[in-house]
């Protein structure tokens, strides 16, 4: 680019002012946009590793649990004299374990599956045209004063739709 009489003057001077200006900006931007990047994959690793532990802390207890449950049922058909029948008692035992647990699984998972279930009746009340009640102010507050900040929210709505006092 050429130099013009303008590149001296005051215009020339902000002109060139306002391009680093944004130079900065986007510099700053894609520095953000890295960093939030980069806290990301940082979130992704940690949950991946626990991810790992518990898994891999999942596969040697269900290991140590099939050996356990062999020793069992070899220790019971040596006691009975019958191997067939140790292990058909492990089995059996195993088998009442399951049912117990299926027996209780609603109570064991209530957590987890709780908030699926709430979002269901939310939903059927929703259809239903059961709204939950809307948050009401105390008596004692002057209509506007809800937002904590003395009204300050709803005065500027109140501005900008020009329906100010």
């Amino acid at each position: 680019m050429a130099d013009t009489p303008h590149d001296n003057s005051k215009i020339g001077r902000l002109a060139a002012e306002a391009r680093g200006l944004v130079e900065d900006t986007r510099e700053w931007v894609d520095a953000k946009l890295r960093l939030f990047e980069l806290d990301i994959e940082e979130k992704i690793d940690r949950l991946a590793s626990r991810f790992m532990v518990r898994l891999m802390v999942l596969f040697f207890s269900a290991m140590a649990a099939v050996f356990v449950g062999v020793a069992g049922a070899l220790a019971l058909g040596e006691l009975w004299g019958s191997e067939p029948l140790g292990f058909l008692a492990a089995s059996v035992l195993l088998l009442f374990i399951a049912g117990l647990i299926h027996a209780v699984r609603p109570r064991l998972v209530q957590g987890s599956m709780g908030v699926a279930e709430r979002h269901a009746e939310a939903e059927k009340e929703k259809e239903k045209g059961k709204l939950p009640p809307q948050r009401q102010l105390p008596p004692h507050l002057p209509e506007g004063s809800g937002d904590g900040a003395g009204g300050s929210a709803a005065r500027y709505s109140a501005e900008k739709a020009g329906t100010h006092d």
